[in-house]
């Protein structure tokens, strides 16, 4: 349950305009100087630990809501990531990324089930001080990304709570293998770097069909493929397993075609 009103739990290390004047920096490229590191260091903790305080408000969930088992892991943003992120997406305040600390939540469910426990999420985090806020990312896919994002606030620091459907998961661990691979960038519909010995052209049908993989898994509402490597029997404490096997496949599978990955 939620603190009585007043009690802080965790601070902010520095105001937002600080932190904001702190992302400006980090984007502006370049060398990182030691004083802003630690800075961001500050404030990744305090994010950890609002993480730490939020992360068993989300258990019980299954038995709440009436799923399958899910699957739920929290971390916070590396400190390399963020200054990725802030020099991709220029302008981008720093206080205001959302997904410095985030819950993510997976299971074989279909796209009722994953509404609904979005939304008793959002009960499960009353405003403090904002309420919480829904993205459905079923509706308005980001580069074939797929999922119902329930952003949430604890004592004042913003948490990302990620629900995915297991084929919305394994679409999601692909892409990242892929962009290992091809380029970060592709994540976010920037063309494909080829590896040494693969053409341009081999390299964006890769990710065409990745793109086509997200549109046809959302065709079947959330229910699960026939393979019983993904069936809604499959045990979603083992979604790590699964989607390694999916990738050998997937890998196996070009290299047939010639295709190293």
């Amino acid at each position: 349950m939620p603190p009585p009103v007043g009690f802080r739990i965790v601070l902010l290390p520095a105001s937002r305009e600080q932190i904001n004047k702190l992302g400006k920096r980090l984007a502006s490229g370049g060398g990182v100087s030691d004083d802003d590191l630690r800075a961001l260091e500050e404030l990744t903790v305090s994010h950890l630990t609002a993480l730490e305080l939020a992360r068993p408000r989300v258990n019980g969930l299954a038995v709440d809501t009436g799923t399958a088992p899910l699957h739920i892991t929290h971390r916070a943003k590396t400190t390399q990531t963020i200054i990725e992120k802030l020099r991709r997406e220029q302008g981008m305040a720093l206080a205001r990324v959302q997904d410095l600390a985030g819950i993510r939540i997976v299971g074989a469910m279909r796209f009722d089930e994953q509404d609904m426990l979005a939304e008793e999420i959002a009960r499960r985090f009353p405003a403090d001080p904002r309420e919480a806020r829904t993205v459905n990312r079923r509706a308005n896919p980001s580069h074939g990304y797929q999922a119902v994002h329930v952003i949430v606030s604890l004592d004042g620091i913003t948490i990302e709570v990620q629900v995915r459907t297991l084929l919305q998961h394994v679409w999601a661990d692909l892409m990242e293998r892929l962009a290992d691979r091809l380029g970060r960038q592709i994540r976010y519909g920037a063309p494909p770097v080829p590896p040494p010995g693969m053409n341009l052209d081999t390299a964006q049908t890769i990710v065409k069909g990745m793109m086509d993989i997200s549109e046809d898994w959302a065709a079947l509402g959330g229910q699960t493929a026939a393979d019983p490597l993904v069936s809604a029997s499959a045990e979603p404490l083992h979604v790590e397993q699964i989607t390694e096997e999916i990738w050998r496949r997937v890998a196996g599978a070009l290299r047939k075609s010639g295709i190293d990955l």
